[in-house]
């Protein structure tokens, strides 16, 4: 019974749909004309070039599948909404604040146009030759700093929410494990691409890409 929404959530989320779509598809059109470069200079006849842009690709690669991850549960947030399943109490969040599954989809969305257009950049060769390798390192910038806003906008307090869950499973242990810390973990265990590859990411950037298939 306490699974069971009791009713359906009212509101306006005209808003919402219409940045969603607006973002997926300015992201999509962006994020294939850079895969479209990207493979083109794979066969760059400068073999820096083409072995930075390997390394470039698996970078993003591993940012999408997170962005695909969530899209997928908001995608199930949707089902579950039609279902009336009240995953509003079964993830614990604040029932005053949680967000519909359009509005929650209004994230990964921004991101998936952040990503696309600054893989376009990345590969379109914008900017100085120094800064070819450095494209991710802005992606990264802005995508903690969206997260880490504290201002009161951007759905600030489901970004709290979100940040302390992961605190909560960073410290598994001295935290009670619940069913949201469970899923949560279990989502990551799914990146394991993801995962492997943060150490990647790190090592080419320590080495200033120094013998990067080293």
């Amino acid at each position: 019974g306490k699974l069971r929404a009791k009713t359906a959530r009212a509101g306006d989320f005209t808003g919402s749909v219409f940045r969603n779509g607006l973002m997926m598809a300015a992201g999509s059109v962006f994020g294939i004309q850079g895969l479209v470069y990207g493979a083109e200079l794979l066969y760059n006849e400068n073999p820096t070039i083409a072995t930075n842009t390997t390394y470039l690709l698996q970078i993003y690669a591993g940012y999408f599948l997170i962005l695909f991850l969530v899209l997928l549960f908001c995608f199930v947030c949707r089902a579950w909404t039609i279902a009336k399943v009240n995953y509003a109490f079964v993830f614990e969040f604040d029932t005053r604040h949680h967000l519909d599954w359009r509005q929650l989809s209004e994230l990964p969305c921004f991101f998936l146009f952040l990503l696309g257009f600054i893989a376009w950049l990345n590969f379109s060769r914008f900017g100085s030759d120094n800064m070819y390798i450095y494209w991710p390192v802005l992606l990264i910038a802005v995508t903690v700093l969206v997260l880490f806003f504290p201002a009161p906008v951007l759905y600030n307090r489901s970004r709290r929410w979100f940040l302390y869950s992961n605190w909560r499973l960073l410290l598994a242990g001295l935290y009670p494990v619940e069913f949201r810390d469970f899923f949560l973990g279990d989502m990551f265990c799914s990146l394991t691409y993801v995962m492997g590859h943060l150490e990647l990411f790190f090592c080419l950037y320590a080495n200033d890409w120094a013998n990067p298939h080293k």
